[in-house]
């Protein structure tokens, strides 16, 4: 489906019914807005690692503005700031209440950035594998240099200086950095569908959005109940970018997953899927 808010359009999916049985009436369920990772992709890589939730909430699956099979306006609008205030827009336009956000990675950034500007639009937060600063983000890929191939490096230094040049570029640079995103890629399940690139999005984010990315001193002010996902072995978004978000966010809580790297949603599905089913049913 499509909508137009703040002068783009945006694409967005449903999975589930807001309403379910219960006794002899039809209740609410919560509503969860997901968060894609990326950025320049879509949001694929949470079918079919997330779709289950629809049994407890109603799932919302957004592509954010200049992603995915969302419209593509100028490149420097697409900023962390106008993609929050999108969702919001999104949610009045939906005619939702409070909405339960889960972010991914990039989409953790979001997740965090809407957060910390709507306070009052949000019932429940799930960052997952991610960031609450270019700062904590910079330091996991200064580390992945260190340990890198030549290969390697090369393929880092045109992610992080978004001068990758093609989809075809981005594949192989997605080939020579895909051991650092798992922590054994063995044992992940496979499947999946292959991501909508967008280069220009990338390559914005990486040489100029992100590096004014830090939501620091902002995250006192998010008091709902906040569950915090992180990867053992995640080497994008490492343990102690959580403990940054850990540490701003009043009572929140946290899962690390032993056997995960930054892909912790597929790696260990049953666990994320039982976590996050665990956290819903408590609010």
């Amino acid at each position: 489906m499509r909508i137009a808010v703040n002068g783009v359009e945006l694409f967005f999916d449903v999975y589930g019914s807001v309403l379910a049985p219960r006794g002899g009436e039809l209740v609410d369920k919560p509503v969860m807005v997901a968060l894609h990772g990326g950025p320049g992709i879509d949001h694929s890589q949470f079918v079919p690692w997330l779709t289950p939730m629809e049994g407890i909430t109603q799932l919302i699956l957004v592509d954010h503005r200049g992603n995915g099979r969302s419209s593509r306006p100028p490149v420097e609008t697409c900023t962390l700031a106008n993609m929050a205030d999108d969702l919001e827009a999104l949610r009045k336009t939906l005619g939702l209440g409070r909405i339960v956000v889960f972010g991914m990675s990039f989409g953790g950034m979001l997740a965090l950035t809407y957060a910390a500007t709507y306070p009052d639009s949000v019932a429940a937060l799930i960052p997952c594998a991610t960031a609450a600063s270019n700062e904590a983000f910079e330091r996991g890929l200064s580390r992945l240099h260190a340990i890198a191939s030549p290969e390697q490096r090369d393929a880092l230094a045109r992610l992080r200086t978004g001068t990758v040049r093609s989809v075809q570029d981005l594949e192989r640079v997605f080939t020579a950095l895909a051991p650092f995103y798992e922590y054994d890629p063995e044992r992940s399940p496979p499947g999946g569908f292959r991501p909508i690139a967008d280069i220009d999005m990338l390559n914005w984010f990486f040489a100029r959005d992100r590096h004014t990315y830090d939501v620091r001193s902002r995250l006192g002010g998010i008091t709902v109940p906040t569950l915090v996902l992180t990867g053992r072995h995640d080497r994008i978004a490492p343990p102690d970018a959580s403990e940054e978000i850990m540490n701003g966010i009043p009572g929140a809580e946290q899962v690390v997953f032993e056997d995960s790297g930054h892909r912790l949603m597929r790696e260990e599905n049953a666990k994320f899927l039982r976590t996050v089913r665990d956290f819903i049913r408590r609010l």
